[in-house]
């Protein structure tokens, strides 16, 4: 959102091992292209105000629109499926559920990191039904898109009799059916790349730290200048195996780092600054804050 417009919009679809481009219409009819698109209404905390304008997340606003444009109108939805419960987004988990009432009972609804929500899904709905789940396959599709500069969410549902009596990823986000893959284009800032190359004009090495997928942050990177050819990217889960005289030797060269949590911003800025670096953070969002507070320069978007 930093470096991009921060205006989303889904762009690509991916169930029952097609992929399908975004379209005004409703995408599909079968089972999973129902289920999907309720879910995308339903795990939303985007509303309509009273003006008729949107107010959210970016991420949110656009699935909201993506599902109300297919005819699936989340305030209507809301309302005939009240939410019960919820565990909100951490970027620990890396999804978030939602909890509704029907007739048939609870129906919950799960979106997120495809990694993330994959790991909690037990089989796979298709137009034929519910099938067996390859995860791998999923996890070839999502990469694929964000190689496109999309960014992926995987999307999952199960149905509980009751509210647990204790509502917790344990008890909720296990043996879920996974529904398909929801691709956001978030073009970069007509200005990002000026100011990208500005900065190293000046001296200035540029660093990208994201909590997205690391195909898409090396793509939105390379088109934005922040990314050398020949170049990869290092991930949250790598960075966490490294031993900080490691950290102390890798953070002199990367410039991009993907599925960061908020705790490792704060240790690239560090390790930066133990080494000589003065360091300037930028950054748009409450897991900013501390690495913001961190660096030398702290510049809150």
């Amino acid at each position: 959102g930093t470096l991009t417009q921060n205006r989303m919009e889904v762009a690509a679809y991916h169930v029952d091992g097609r992929r399908q481009l975004a379209v005004p219409s409703a995408p599909g009819t079968a089972g999973p292209w129902a289920r999907l698109l309720t879910a995308l209404a339903l795990n939303n905390d985007a509303a309509r105000g009273g003006d008729g304008a949107l107010a959210g997340d970016p991420t949110e606003i656009a699935l909201f629109l993506a599902a109300e444009r297919a005819g699936y109108d989340p305030t209507t939805l809301a309302t005939r499926l009240p939410r019960v419960a919820e565990i909100p987004f951490s970027s620990e988990r890396g999804r978030m559920t939602t909890l509704h009432r029907d007739d048939e009972g609870i129906l919950v609804c799960t979106k997120g990191a495809p990694e993330r929500v994959v790991t909690c899904c037990a089989d796979q709905l298709g137009d034929a039904g519910v099938g067996p789940l390859c995860p791998e396959a999923v996890l070839q599709a999502a990469d694929e898109m964000a190689r496109e500069g999309l960014r992926v969410l995987a999307v999952a549902m199960r149905r509980l009799v009751e509210v647990p009596a204790e509502v917790s990823p344990d008890t909720v986000e296990a043996g879920l059916t996974y529904l398909g893959l929801v691709g956001l284009r978030d073009p970069p800032r007509p200005e990002a790349q000026e100011a990208v190359a500005r900065c190293q004009s000046a001296g200035i090495r540029v660093v990208m730290i994201t909590g997205d997928h690391p195909a898409t942050a090396q793509a939105i990177a390379r088109m934005l200048g922040i990314l050398p050819d020949g170049e990869g990217v290092l991930t949250g889960r790598e960075l966490a195996r490294l031993s900080p005289a490691e950290v102390a030797i890798r953070v002199g060269a990367v410039h991009v780092y993907a599925r960061v949590a908020p705790e490792q911003k704060i240790a690239i800025v560090k390790a930066l600054q133990d080494s000589g670096e003065v360091v300037a953070m930028t950054g748009d969002g409450v897991n900013d804050a501390p690495a913001l507070r961190r660096a030398d320069i702290g510049v809150a978007m």
